[in-house]
C-alpha cells in the first residue's frame, strides 16, 4: 500500500526543486519584465546567397537584421531578387567599418551616398546602420538625418581587427554627442547604441573575448569543436543575461554569413536559433524594433543593474550603470569603474585615425576611442586588455560607490 503522506511530500519536494532550478527563467516572466532577443546576419562577401536563401526559408524567421558590408553592396542591392528575399525575412541596413579613418567630410559624403543608394534599392531609408566601432561624428550626422540607432559596439574590445573601444556598455543607451561611448545626460536623447553581440559579463574579460553569443567563436575558439557544449552555453548565456538584467533584458546574436557557411557552422546556427525561438518566452525583434521600443519607453538612458552568473564558470558579477558611471563588482571587490563625468570628447570628432594594416594589431596601432578608467582590474583574458590597477574593497550599494571612492 502506498504511503500517501510520503508520496505527497516527495511530490512537493520535486515541485520545489523544479522551481529552484528554473528561478532565473521564472523571474524574467513573473516580474513582467521585457526580455528581448535579436538575431542579425552580416553579409560580408558577395557569395553564398543561394545557400542563405535556402537557410532562411527553412527557418522562416522574419525578424532578422541584415547588415550589408560595402564590398557586398552591389551584390545585394543591385539584385531585386536578393533584396526581396532579405526584406521577406527582416530589415536591411548598411555596415560601415573603420569610418574614423576618413576625414569628417568624407564620412558625411559616404553617408549621403549610402542613404541615397539604399533608398533607391529598398524603397525606404534604413533607421540604423551597423558599425563595429561606432563613431561619434557619424552618429551625430545620422541623428540629424533621422536615423535612430547605430549597432555594432563590441563590449570593451581591445586591439582586435585594429579596433579598441573600452568603456561603453552592451545594453541600449542614448549616446552623448561629444563621445559615443558616454551615455547622454543632455536634454536631447541622442542616437541609440546597440551592441554587436552579448558577451559573457565576467569570463569574456578574464578568460577570452570570444566567450559571447557568436556561434562560430563559441564552437571553434572557445569549445574547440564540441558543438553540443557550445550550444548549451549559448542557450544559458541568453537566459542568464536576460534574467539577470534590470529593468529589462537583452541578448544579441550577430554573425557573418560567409564565414558561418564556409566554416561549416550554418546548421548549428540554424538549430540554435530555432531552439531559442521555439522554447523561450522572449520578444524576438530586429534592431529597428528594439530601438523604437526603447525610444517609446525611455526618455533618457535608464539605470541598469546586472546580476549575472556565468554559465562558463558559475562566477558571479554585478554591474551598475547610469548616466554618471559604470561599475563592476565581484564579491566585495570593485573590479572596474568608469566615471562618465570626467571623459574627454572623442578625438575622431575633428581628426581621422590611421591604421598600418601591415603592422601588428596593438593598442597603439588601432582606432582607439577608449574612455579613461578609474579602476581597471577586470581583464587579462585572451584578446582582452591587461589588468592595470588594483581592485577596491567595497560592500555598499553600487549606486553610492562614486561618492565613497571620491572621499579622502
Amino acid at each position: 500500500m502506498t504511503n500517501k503522506p510520503v508520496l505527497l511530500v516527495a511530490l512537493l519536494s520535486s515541485i520545489c526543486l523544479s522551481i529552484v532550478l528554473f528561478v532565473p527563467f521564472l523571474r524574467s516572466v513573473d516580474l513582467g519584465r521585457t526580455g528581448i532577443v535579436t538575431f542579425s546576419i552580416i553579409l560580408e562577401k558577395p557569395e553564398y546567397f543561394d545557400e542563405l536563401s535556402t537557410w532562411l526559408d527553412y527557418l522562416n524567421y522574419s525578424h532578422f537584421t541584415f547588415a550589408i558590408r560595402d564590398v557586398a553592396m552591389d551584390y545585394i542591392l543591385g539584385n531585386s531578387t536578393r533584396v526581396s528575399k532579405l526584406k521577406q525575412y527582416g530589415k536591411i541596413i548598411p555596415e560601415m567599418s573603420y569610418i574614423q579613418t576618413n576625414s569628417t567630410e568624407r564620412r558625411a559624403s559616404w553617408m549621403d551616398q549610402c542613404i541615397k543608394r539604399y533608398n533607391e534599392s529598398l524603397g525606404y531609408v534604413p533607421q540604423g546602420i551597423m558599425s563595429f566601432q561606432p563613431d561619434t561624428y557619424t552618429c551625430n550626422y545620422l541623428l540629424s538625418e533621422g536615423f535612430i540607432y547605430v549597432q555594432g559596439y563590441c563590449f570593451d574590445q581591445y586591439a582586435i581587427d585594429f579596433m579598441t573601444m573600452r568603456g561603453g556598455f552592451q545594453m541600449p543607451y542614448y549616446a552623448n554627442t561629444l563621445n559615443v561611448l558616454v551615455p547622454n545626460n543632455e536634454t536631447e536623447r541622442g542616437i541609440i547604441i546597440l551592441p554587436h553581440s552579448t558577451w559573457d559579463w565576467v569570463e569574456s574579460f578574464r578568460v577570452s573575448h570570444e566567450i559571447q553569443l557568436h556561434p562560430q567563436n563559441l564552437i571553434s575558439l572557445v569549445f574547440h569543436g564540441y558543438k553540443s557544449v557550445a550550444e548549451e552555453y549559448f542557450l544559458r548565456l541568453i537566459d542568464n543575461s536576460i534574467s539577470g538584467s534590470w529593468p529589462f533584458g537583452l541578448a544579441v546574436c550577430q554573425f557573418e554569413w560567409a564565414w558561418c557557411y564556409s566554416g561549416g557552422y550554418s546548421n548549428e546556427a540554424k538549430d540554435w536559433i530555432e531552439k531559442v525561438t521555439t522554447t523561450r518566452p522572449y520578444q524576438f525583434w530586429d534592431f529597428e524594433a528594439i530601438a523604437n521600443w526603447f525610444k517609446a519607453n525611455y526618455s533618457h538612458t535608464p539605470t541598469y543593474e546586472i546580476n549575472f552568473t556565468s554559465p562558463y564558470s558559475k562566477e558571479k558579477i554585478e554591474w551598475y550603470y547610469d548616466m554618471k558611471s559604470r561599475i563592476a563588482r565581484i564579491g566585495q571587490k570593485i573590479v572596474s569603474y568608469v566615471d562618465y563625468r570626467s571623459q574627454a570628447p572623442d578625438k575622431y570628432l575633428v581628426q581621422a585615425g590611421f591604421i598600418d594594416y601591415l603592422a601588428p594589431r596593438t593598442e597603439s596601432n588601432c582606432i582607439d576611442n577608449s574612455l579613461r578608467f578609474e579602476i581597471d582590474a577586470l581583464g587579462g583574458g585572451n584578446n582582452r586588455a591587461p589588468i592595470k590597477t588594483k581592485t577596491y574593497d567595497y560592500a555598499g550599494e553600487l549606486q553610492y560607490f562614486p561618492y565613497q571612492y571620491a572621499s579622502p
